[in-house]
């Protein structure tokens, strides 16, 4: 029973270093088992919850991921006033 104990310390502790490895925090306090959500904090301050292996496979805050992406699709402004300029 002790065993079972430790491990999840041990994952919970891995998590909340992944957690400050990325800036934020795990505020959740018990590691209950694998599909059990955690709380997070980004950099940013968005509060979210994960389950334990999405964040040690690398994912983060999830509406941080979703600016990253827009801003990955944003046409730079320099490009649209070129565009502008060809097209009176």
């Amino acid at each position: 029973m002790k065993s079972k104990a430790l491990s999840k310390n041990d994952q919970l502790s891995k998590i909340k270093k992944i957690a400050i490895s990325k800036n934020g925090l795990c505020l959740s306090n018990e590691y209950r088992n694998f599909i059990t959500d955690l709380k997070f904090r980004c950099s940013e301050g968005h509060i979210f919850w994960s389950k334990p292996p999405t964040i040690l496979r690398g994912s983060w805050c999830p509406t941080c991921a979703i600016v990253i992406q827009h801003n990955k699709q944003r046409t730079p402004f320099s490009k649209i006033e070129e565009l502008a300029k060809r097209n009176p």
